[in-house]
């Protein structure tokens, strides 16, 4: 039963670690998106909801907001990837 509950644990850090990168990937995209709208790249939309977007000006601080929120949300999947490993490891057979 160990074994088996090791297996799935084993399972679950490559997908922990890809939504990890994800989500770095994402918070940097979105800072880099919102700095070029704001100094005049008009080809990149920002919508709160469909059809209603961001003004230009909100651009930076908008996306600044999202990437703050996408950072402290990776800080807590790096956690639980802390935690699982220590748990796995700490586990014997």
């Amino acid at each position: 039963m160990i074994i088996l509950k090791k297996f799935f644990y084993f399972l679950s850090f490559p997908v922990l670690f890809v939504l990890y990168v994800g989500i770095i990937g994402s918070a940097i995209l979105s800072f880099l998106a919102g700095f070029l709208r704001t100094i005049g790249f008009e080809s990149i939309k920002i919508n709160f909801w469909y059809n209603i977007p961001v003004p230009t000006m909100l651009s930076l601080p908008f996306s600044l907001i999202v990437s703050l929120l996408l950072f402290f949300c990776s800080r807590y999947v790096k956690r639980l990837i802390k935690a699982l490993s220590r748990f796995v490891f700490k586990m014997q057979c």
